[in-house]
């Protein structure tokens, strides 16, 4: 994956595959996570091996405090959405 440090796609995948995602991570410091307040958009894809559905509602639950929008895509909805427009269009908005 162009961009990312070295490893970082494995670590997502590897999280993905446990039971309590991220939790799972002892390496992790979870402590601010319940305080935090965010405005939170998830997104999974079916049969997405780096990132599947139970594990972003897991990352994402652990911000107790957000107001969350968790939608899990479905192949027939990414064919109808071109996702790549829409990131750039919200990073450029960013940055």
């Amino acid at each position: 994956m162009e961009n990312l440090p070295k490893n970082v796609a494995n670590q997502w995948r590897n999280w993905g595959k446990k039971p309590n995602y991220i939790q799972s991570d002892k390496l992790i410091d979870l402590k601010y996570y319940d305080k935090t307040e965010l405005e939170i958009s998830a997104f999974s894809i079916e049969d997405d091996d780096y990132a599947p559905k139970k594990a972003v509602e897991c990352m994402a639950n652990l911000y107790q405090k957000s107001n969350q929008f968790i939608k899990n895509l479905l192949i027939l909805e990414l064919k109808e959405l071109d996702i790549l427009a829409c990131l750039k269009k919200s990073l450029e908005r960013q940055y």
